[in-house]
């Protein structure tokens, strides 16, 4: 209904895309409010994502950001406060070009016929490279708009914190969300949240302390695999792998794990 995917007949499809017609393997990743996320998988079978080429890299904002952005906030004059907004379905708000739908095909039940995303896809690698060519625009107007307000505004995938100080940077980040919100960007306004002390990305921000570290959720469940690794004197090399970019995220705003970490990275 909302034109992000068209039917098709699989010979049509075949006709018109010959090899570049992937019909790829779908799934379903439970959320934390009991609803499910689709998954393309554009890795396995597809073999979609193992043929994209990245264009550039990209930047999201991090701990060292936060930590200047902190840092500032706290020498000028009024109360530090933020605010956080979430971008509904992001990776699905651009179009893929036609040529391209091909790539972009999965079915369900009836084995002639074809479902071909029209739009950005969970699962397809470059979901995140065009997402954020799409809305770092939208942002940089948005910034524009606040002329020299004292304001960071910061964007990690689809996930925006605005962090100011006083009555007027308060006013500049409704301003921005003003905008962002005229012309058609889909906040899910259930999961805006700030104030003085919040989450954001597994982050925890305190503008009453001017301090950062991590999420109590985050710091809970390192702690608890570090015991059981202990408890249990072994551990596989795949659990390492993985934990450690765990690791890596907390000595972001808590580096003084960093030197503990160095010996891992070594091995």
């Amino acid at each position: 209904d909302e034109g992000m995917m068209m039917q098709m007949p699989i010979a049509q499809a075949k006709e018109r895309y010959g090899d570049r017609l992937r019909i790829a393997p779908l799934g379903a990743i439970p959320k934390v409010d009991d609803s499910l996320r689709t998954l393309h998988d554009g890795t396995h079978g597809a073999g979609v994502n193992p043929n994209l080429r990245v264009r550039d890299q990209l930047r999201c904002s991090g701990s060292s950001d936060i930590k200047h952005a902190v840092g500032e906030l706290e020498s000028r004059p009024g109360r530090s406060w933020g605010l956080t907004a979430d971008v509904s379905r992001a990776h699905r708000r651009y179009k893929h070009k036609e040529d391209d739908w091909g790539l972009l095909a999965c079915q369900l039940d009836d084995p002639e016929e074809v479902w071909l995303n029209l739009v950005g896809t969970f699962g397809i690698g470059c979901a995140s490279y065009w997402w954020t060519r799409l809305f770092s625009i939208i942002c940089r107007c948005a910034s524009s708009l606040l002329l020299r307000d004292a304001v960071f505004q910061m964007l990690y995938a689809d996930d925006l914190n605005w962090m100011t100080s006083g009555e007027r940077g308060i006013s500049a980040v409704m301003v921005a969300l003003f905008f962002m919100s005229l012309v058609g960007t889909p906040f899910t306004w259930k999961k805006m949240a700030g104030g003085f002390t919040y989450g954001w990305v597994g982050y925890e921000i305190s503008l009453e302390q001017h301090e950062l570290g991590i999420s109590l959720e985050r710091a809970n469940w390192l702690c608890d695999w570090i015991r059981k690794s202990l408890d249990s004197e072994h551990i596989l090399v795949r659990d390492v792998v993985s934990v450690l970019g765990r690791l890596s995220f907390a000595t972001g705003p808590l580096e003084r794990l960093k030197p503990f970490l160095s010996h891992i990275y070594a091995w």
